[in-house]
């Protein structure tokens, strides 16, 4: 309790100091702080409140800008180096997003507008090494800047993150210990690797429980259902279920592991048993964590299964409605 109630303290400096001044994204001691400073998400959603985020959206764009960056960064990275590690950090970028993104959704400002679904262009990994060996050169040719590249906006980038580390080993998911390839991503032997719970997909998947996993789990879930929520925003007058780009990109059909977290969504729900171990009253003795799965897992499966094709009304023939359909 003292330790929590030390980082607590700790976080609720770090977020005064952001909402006072602009902190330098080169600041790396202020924001290495930020994301190693690990809270549960209540505790989070309490020191970082409604009119905090707005502040910073409205007051302190570039200390949102940094946030936000960094905190997709940083859960890219750790699907691309899965070390255990960093998983903490990890959970701590996902409860702090899941608690901003609704207020970003809100926003109708084009600096918001930018930061998630705006073109950047990063450095290139063949034009970064020609920079450094140019550093040393007297004779570099400054009239040709390193070569750069397009990268997707910062939303795609979170969405696709998001469904890796759905099934993230030792992270969401149990290690299956196989080797697998590219080529093997739609195989059978992948999917019941990987899956969440046996049924549609492989009903011989073998489910070992784990509370971790599940607690993981539910931080992505939130997430996601926060990302997700841009249709809240719209106006009533003309409100259109299709007109979400984040669920556009949550499905289409190059998002990873697409199929696979429709089946493991819809097999945690429909596969829940809410007798568990048959103990009276035994939610008051330990959380189940197996519900609160399963309660964030409906609440995504319904948001995806409720978004239609991007069809306009105006234009739609009876052929485009029923292939939407």
């Amino acid at each position: 309790k003292m330790g929590q109630a030390s980082t607590k303290t700790v976080f609720v400096d770090i977020v005064q100091g952001l909402l006072a001044k602009d902190i330098d994204s080169s600041d790396h001691n202020f924001w290495d702080e930020l994301w190693k400073t690990v809270l549960p998400v209540d505790d989070i959603f309490e020191v970082i409140s409604a009119d905090d985020v707005r502040t910073l959206v409205h007051k302190r764009p570039e200390n949102m800008k940094t946030l936000f960056t960094q905190a997709v960064a940083q859960l890219y990275q750790v699907v691309e180096t899965p070390f255990p590690i960093y998983f903490d950090q990890a959970l701590n970028c996902a409860r702090i997003l899941a608690r901003v993104l609704p207020f970003l959704l809100e926003s109708d400002s084009k600096v918001v507008k930018d930061l998630l679904w705006g073109r950047r262009f990063v450095k290139s990994a063949s034009g970064a090494n020609e920079d450094a060996n140019n550093t040393s050169n007297d004779n570099k040719d400054t009239e040709h800047p390193p070569p750069e590249q397009e990268s997707e906006p910062l939303a795609v980038i979170l969405v696709n993150t998001m469904f890796h580390l759905l099934f993230l080993p030792d992270f969401t998911i149990e290690d299956p210990n196989l080797e697998f390839s590219e080529n093997d991503v739609n195989s059978p032997e992948f999917k019941k690797a990987i899956m969440w719970a046996p049924g549609v997909g492989s009903i011989e998947k073998t489910v070992v429980g784990s509370t971790q996993f599940d607690q993981n789990r539910v931080d992505i879930l939130r997430l996601m259902i926060a990302s997700f929520c841009d249709s809240l925003y719209q106006n009533a007058d003309t409100y259109d279920s299709c007109k979400s780009m984040w669920l556009e990109v949550a499905t289409s059909v190059d998002a990873p592991y697409a199929e696979i977290v429709f089946n493991s969504l819809m097999n945690t729900v429909l596969g829940y048993d809410p007798v568990g171990w048959g103990l009276p009253y035994g939610n008051l003795v330990s959380k189940d964590t197996a519900k609160l799965v399963m309660e964030s897992a409906v609440q995504a499966l319904v948001i995806l299964l409720d978004y239609g094709h991007p069809i306009r009304r105006e234009g739609a023939t009876a052929d485009d409605v029923a292939a939407a359909a």
